[in-house]
């Protein structure tokens, strides 16, 4: 019987973990072992990810599923009942399957439309976020609000 030595599949194995792995620091996208190591790691972490945003889903919105969701930014802003303090909101951009209510530590879900007034909103929204979607095209039809 003859001697396998997996040519070309060791080759492409090993393409594909470097090819995942590009970007990385130093060894970790130029060595095969540093890079594999690294690319499962950051798989697993990807998983857990994905699974800790849908549990915040559910756990503010009851039982609904973002088909596809795509994070849009990340805005950092003063809060606004206490200006010492910074507010982190991650927004991201899906499909709702099933019907949103409010959980959790959401009071109550209102929409808001561009007739309304933008005095009641969060301060990061009227002068952070509501802006820069508009500049990026996602939002429209709001008054800009500038201070």
């Amino acid at each position: 019987m003859p001697r396998v030595k997996r040519g070309t599949k060791r080759r492409a194995s090993r393409a594909k973990t470097l090819e995942l792995a590009s970007g990385y620091f130093l060894t970790k996208s130029k060595l095969h072992r540093s890079a594999q190591e690294a690319v499962e790691r950051a798989l697993k972490f990807a998983y857990t990810g994905r699974k800790r945003k849908k549990r915040e889903l559910r756990e503010e919105l009851g039982d609904v599923t973002a088909v596809s969701p795509e994070l849009i930014d990340v805005y950092m802003y003063a809060a606004a009942g206490a200006k010492s303090k910074m507010v982190r909101v991650e927004l991201y951009r899906a499909d709702l399957e099933g019907e949103p209510h409010a959980q959790s530590e959401i009071g109550e879900l209102v929409w808001f439309g561009a007739e309304d007034d933008q005095a009641m909103l969060a301060p990061s929204l009227t002068f952070l976020i509501f802006p820069d979607l508009a500049a990026r095209g996602i939002l429209t039809d709001i008054k800009s609000s500038a201070r």
